[in-house]
């Protein structure tokens, strides 16, 4: 090779390095982190690196302010949201700003919730880590039968609790549940039916075994009838938000499952995370435009509200229009008022006619 040539070469190398070094890079590594200043609870999905320096530097600069700082990721370990622990602490204390960064990077990768203060009087940065451990009990926004704190007004005298989540059956243990988590009831597999039709005799099959299964609240679990949904989701006074005067409900996603967010009679919007658009109106746009991660559904169940997911329906045997649909099964007289459903779709909220032989989700309430 000519010199001139060997030059040539060993000064592309040169800038192809620089090109490639580490903080010119926006580095892809999604979070979502939880975090409180003071006691205001925020969350933020990030995106890349550098977006997670930038976090870490306003947490600095909240601490530096006089507010306390507390974070976690709550999708480092599956997306289960974490609670600091009172043992194990790792404790650190430095008086500079980058270093403490440092530290709290390290801290998040070892899947810690770190809390950060700053002694202006000696101008020292102070860390502590704990061990993640499972949410107490205090955060849950469920009691220990999985109905909801949070009460929901379904006539001008009567109030009920919603479930934790969609019914479930096993076919195979021949039992019921609650699904885990409020977004979860999308579609059917061979051992658990989510989509459930009416028998021969116009009744639905968990009544005949729910009083066993749903934490002694024997009898007490029921659906909603029409006048209930519709005063729900029509009549009933509830929290103002986001220029409604009372906020019932929106269309979201969570986690990128579509679905209907019904608010609590009194409801906070946590802050940090943005207002729902089109509260108490069916929108096809709503779907995109309220996306929320799980992080930041966390924040907004812990809140109290409920999420009833497109699970869609059961037609001829087989799950359909799932993601995309909602059909809750209704409460009725089946001779006098024939079969109900809660639709939910693009541009409709609302009860109507189904078919009996068409299987629906259930989401089931108890008295207050």
């Amino acid at each position: 090779m000519k010199p001139m040539l060997r030059l040539t070469a060993l000064l592309a190398a040169v800038l192809l390095l620089a090109a490639c070094k580490p903080e010119t890079l926006e580095v892809l590594q999604e979070r979502d982190i939880v975090y409180t200043v003071g006691t205001d609870r925020n969350a933020a999905h990030l995106k890349t690196d550098a977006e997670w320096d930038a976090l870490l530097e306003r947490f600095c600069n909240y601490a530096a302010d006089g507010s306390a700082v507390t974070f976690y990721n709550s999708v480092s370990h599956g997306g289960t949201v974490r609670k600091a622990a009172t043992k194990d602490a790792v404790t650190y204390s430095t008086t500079s700003r980058e270093e403490m960064k440092q530290w709290m990077r390290r801290m998040e990768d070892a899947g810690m919730t770190v809390t950060v203060t700053y002694d202006s009087g000696t101008g020292t940065w102070n860390g502590m880590a704990y061990a993640s451990a499972s949410s107490s009990q205090s955060d849950c926004p469920f009691d220990s039968k999985g109905a909801t704190l949070s009460l929901f007004s379904v006539s001008e005298d009567s109030r009920v609790r919603f479930s934790r989540g969609n019914l479930q059956y096993h076919s195979v243990n021949n039992t019921w549940q609650m699904a885990a988590e409020q977004y979860v009831g999308l579609g059917e597999n061979a051992e658990w039916a989510t989509l459930f039709d009416w028998n021969i005799n116009d009744t639905q099959p968990w009544m005949a075994g729910h009083d066993t299964v749903f934490s002694g609240l024997a009898g007490q679990w029921r659906m909603l009838n029409e006048e209930e949904w519709r005063y729900l989701l029509e009549y009933r006074s509830a929290s103002p938000l986001g220029g409604a005067t009372d906020a019932r409900y929106a269309q979201v996603s969570v986690d990128g499952v579509r679905g209907l967010l019904i608010f609590p009679d009194s409801y906070s919007h946590p802050a940090g995370i943005m207002l729902p658009v089109s509260i108490n109106a069916s929108s096809s746009a709503a779907w995109n435009a309220n996306s929320y991660t799980l992080s930041e559904w966390t924040l907004i169940e812990e809140a109290g509200a409920v999420f009833l997911p497109l699970a869609g329906y059961r037609s001829n045997g087989s799950a359909t229009h799932t993601g995309t649909a909602g059909r809750y099964w209704v409460a009725a007289d089946i001779i006098a008022m024939g079969y109900n459903a809660l639709y939910i779709d693009d541009n409709m909220v609302a009860v109507s006619s189904w078919f009996g032989d068409m299987g629906t989700s259930i989401r089931l309430v108890c008295g207050e």
